[in-house]
């Protein structure tokens, strides 16, 4: 199941939003209105593992 996750901190305020479910640079696409939206900082995203998922699997298709 594909989820965007918004946390807020409650000492400092800061806002976080983590994807789980989404492969590749999907998950940039999802969050994008969000990001947009809040006035977040794209350069500030932390890529996860789940982002080279998709380049993994496009790798082994048909390798050697």
């Amino acid at each position: 199941m594909k989820k965007i996750i918004a946390t807020i901190d409650k000492k400092t305020g800061k806002l976080t939003i983590q994807t789980q479910g989404y492969n590749g640079a999907e998950c940039l696409a999802a969050t994008e209105q969000l990001e947009k939206g809040l006035g977040m900082d794209r350069a500030c995203s932390i890529p996860t593992s789940e982002m080279y998922n998709e380049q993994k699997n496009d790798q082994q298709v048909g390798g050697a």
